[in-house]
């Protein structure tokens, strides 16, 4: 009789666009050659990327994965991880009881924290607001924020032509990156022909969208002139009262609503033992997402600071979804290697960018094809489309990540 074999055991903290993909691509070694276990507060992955669709529609777009997981041999639990003993290979989780799990690989893959940016008085606006049962300020990066903002505009008669009052109604925008636009234009589709619902982006950012050509920049101004939202740009916010925000150069902004789409990173609570310091954009990680300090240790997805490339201009990985996709993809390849005893290294982790696409509603977007390009004379000729076919394909991407996901299990590596 052959004595009972210990199977290594990988456990993976995350299930979001890189936990999730990870764990999946793992399915055909969870039976003989490893354990693997995925830690998750939910059981189901928010699918983020559509946030703001779910501010118009009022629905979360939700991938329930528990039972997938399960059904193909992985364990998963629901609960958050709570500290790392890196000399012990041990991991605390907090769940319905908590718990002690020991791993011989250790996956991190819960995205980044943000905490709300440094501004005068907002500290006290939140602390004021979470007590009050009339909501006003909101984060906007799950599922949660975007049903509370939708509500609130119900409240204030966001797009109510008949509503009596004839104050303007003021939604200020901090931040005018991909979310913050995807915000605004939501909101303006929302809003209809209503003069009195103003839209204000605001961000200490001189330029929208800076790694986009200049035409395509000069059409997503026209856009958004004829979309009525209006842009402060090249100032940051210094403070902020009930009804106020003051910027830099003096100017003072109203505001009925707030939405906070900026916000600082923040070491996750966990990261004590571990984090870099300072911990800036994420863990330093190796060419293989691997801590240089902990070789059992790895970081991918938002959470990973990954050097491209030392001299480029931009040489730190994005954080977006689709490197994240991606990061899961190759350091599951790359364990799949040491765990079949595959005596050829794995090479480097290279990113494939396939574009950058930004909603402006349901009818309108614009968006990047391909990687941005550095040179003056190269990016006037980077390549974009715009209209109706943006928010298509958003929706083919979400498709063919599902479809992805489910067809991990039929792959042979």
């Amino acid at each position: 009789m052959k004595p009972h074999r210990k199977l290594p055991h990988i456990a993976v903290v995350g299930a979001g666009y890189a936990g999730l993909p990870f764990a999946m691509r793992l399915i055909h070694l969870a039976k003989d050659k490893c354990r693997i276990s995925v830690i998750n507060p939910d059981p189901k992955q928010e699918l983020t990327c559509d946030l703001y669709r779910t501010l118009r529609t009022g629905r979360s777009y939700l991938l329930p994965f528990s039972k997938m997981l399960k059904q193909n041999g992985i364990d998963f639990i629901e609960g958050s991880l709570h500290e790392i003993e890196p000399d012990k290979n041990l991991i605390h989780v907090r769940s319905q009881s908590a718990r002690e799990i020991h791993y011989d690989k250790l996956v991190l893959a819960t995205g980044l924290h943000l905490k709300n940016p440094e501004i005068g008085g907002l500290k006290e606006l939140l602390d004021q607001d979470r007590e009050s049962m009339r909501k006003r300020i909101f984060s906007f990066k799950k599922n949660i924020h975007a049903h509370s903002l939708r509500l609130a505009m119900t409240r204030i008669g966001w797009g109510d032509d008949k509503r009596t009052s004839s104050k303007d109604n003021f939604v200020v925008i901090l931040g005018a990156g991909s979310t913050g636009l995807e915000v605004a234009g939501e909101l303006a589709a929302l809003r209809g022909r209503n003069s009195k619902d103003r839209i204000i982006l605001v961000d200490e950012k001189s330029k929208l969208l800076n790694d986009f050509s200049p035409f395509a920049s000069k059409t997503l101004n026209k856009k958004l002139r004829k979309m009525n939202i209006e842009t402060v740009l090249g100032s940051a916010v210094v403070s902020a009262n009930e009804s106020e925000i003051h910027l830099q150069s003096g100017q003072v902004i109203p505001w009925e609503l707030l939405v906070l789409c900026t916000g600082t990173l923040a070491a996750p609570s966990w990261s004590e033992g571990i984090s870099n310091n300072p911990f800036e954009k994420g863990f330093s990680v190796t060419d293989q997402f691997q801590f240089q300090k902990f070789e059992d240790i790895y970081a991918i997805g938002d959470l990973a600071r990954y050097q491209r490339h030392p001299r480029a201009q931009n040489s730190i990985l994005p954080k977006r979804a689709q490197f994240a996709y991606q990061s899961g993809k190759y350091l599951a390849s790359h364990l799949s290697n040491e765990l079949h005893k595959n005596k050829k290294a794995s090479d480097s982790f290279k990113e494939t960018d396939l574009g950058y696409l930004v909603s402006l509603g349901p009818k309108d977007g614009i968006a990047r094809l391909g990687p941005p390009i550095q040179s003056k004379f190269g990016r006037a000729l980077s390549p974009f489309i715009q209209g109706q076919k943006v928010d298509h394909m958003k929706r083919l991407i979400r498709l063919n990540y599902l479809l992805q996901l489910r067809a991990e299990r039929f792959k042979l590596f």
